[in-house]
Order: C-alpha cells, then structure tokens, then sequence
C-alpha cells in the first residue's frame, strides 16, 4: 500500500472521530468509534505497520469496543438524563476549545 492510502485511512479516522463525538445517540457514536478505529488500523497497514495495524483491529476495535457496547446497552439513559446532561455541560467545550487553539498555533 501507499501513503496516499494511508492519508486517505487518516482523513476518514479524523471524520468518524469528529462525528462520533458529535452524535447524540450512543449507539450511533460507538458505532462511528468504530469505524475510526477501523480506519486506524488501515492506515497502520497502508505504512506497513503490520503489527501495529492487527493489534488495533484486534484489541481495540474488537475487545474494547465490544465492552462499550455492553456497558451502553446496560445503561438505561431516557431523555430526561440526556436533556441534564446537556445543560450541565451547554458551555463546557469553550475552554478545551481555547486549549486546542492555542496548542495548534505554531511557534
């Protein structure tokens, strides 16, 4: 494989990791977890990190993942404890978001 594949394998881990923070639903954001981590793998082997790539696929998109979707099918969340949860945290992402800025600015 080549670093374009690579490159391709990374812009779509950084999508379906932007998209699994963003979802509402569990499922949905483990789900896209998933492909991000899937993605990553590929990658790993586009670079010929063969290693790398199998421990990836194998013990986080499979053993890790497969644990998240077990504690969130366990876990009763109604809409009532989804809407407190965003207004516990409507503005929480403001200063992470500042942090982020300013650790992105080159020096």
């Amino acid at each position: 494989m080549s670093v374009a594949a690579a490159l391709w394998a990374g812009g779509a881990a950084l999508l379906a990791a932007l998209l699994a923070v963003t979802r509402p639903s569990p499922v949905h954001a483990l789900l896209f977890l998933l492909a991000a981590l899937v993605s990553l793998g590929i990658a790993f082997f586009a670079l010929a990190a063969n290693l790398a790539g199998a421990l990836q696929l194998l013990i986080y998109a499979g053993a890790i993942v497969a644990v998240f979707v077990f504690v969130v099918m366990t876990v009763e969340a109604g809409p009532e404890a989804r809407d407190e949860e965003r207004a516990l945290l409507a503005g929480a992402w403001r200063w992470p978001a500042f942090i982020m800025a300013l650790a992105a600015v080159p020096i």
